[in-house]
Formats: C-alpha cells, sequence, structure tokens
C-alpha cells in the first residue's frame, strides 16, 4: 500500500485512480482530506513500486505530492 502525502482538498478519488492506474490495478484508494492524504492499494506490490518511483515529487491538483510505503500502524 502506497501513503500519498500533501493531497489537495480539490483531489478525488477519479484523479488519483486516473494517475495511479496508469501502473496496474488498483484494489483500494481511501483519501483523508483533514490530513492531506491518501492510500493506494494496488493488486501487486511490483505496480505499487513503479508508481511511486514515478510519481513521487509529481505535481497532482496543482501540489507536489510524497509517493511513499505506507508505515506500520498508519490506516
Amino acid at each position: 500500500m502506497l501513503w500519498v502525502g500533501n493531497i489537495g482538498s480539490g483531489v478525488g478519488e477519479a484523479e488519483l485512480n486516473a494517475e495511479f492506474g496508469r501502473f496496474g490495478k488498483i484494489e483500494n484508494i481511501r483519501i483523508l482530506h483533514n490530513k492531506f492524504c491518501a492510500f493506494v492499494n494496488f493488486d501487486i506490490e511490483s505496480n505499487a513500486q513503479r508508481a511511486k518511483k514515478a510519481l513521487n515529487g509529481a505535481i497532482l491538483g496543482g501540489q507536489y505530492i510524497v509517493v511513499n510505503y505506507r508505515k506500520v500502524g498508519e490506516r
């Protein structure tokens, strides 16, 4: 599962699915606008790795996003 930080309030599931879905099938997306982040879960780990490498530091919704692996204990 990937953690996506610096998500703007205008970014929704459709935008995240369009950007991250280019790298493979997404099982689910969870957005926490109050924490300015989202979680993107791929069906295959290698797809998550490719998405992380390509999208970390990309612009989404007019803001630079941070993409990393979910830390243990995060929901």
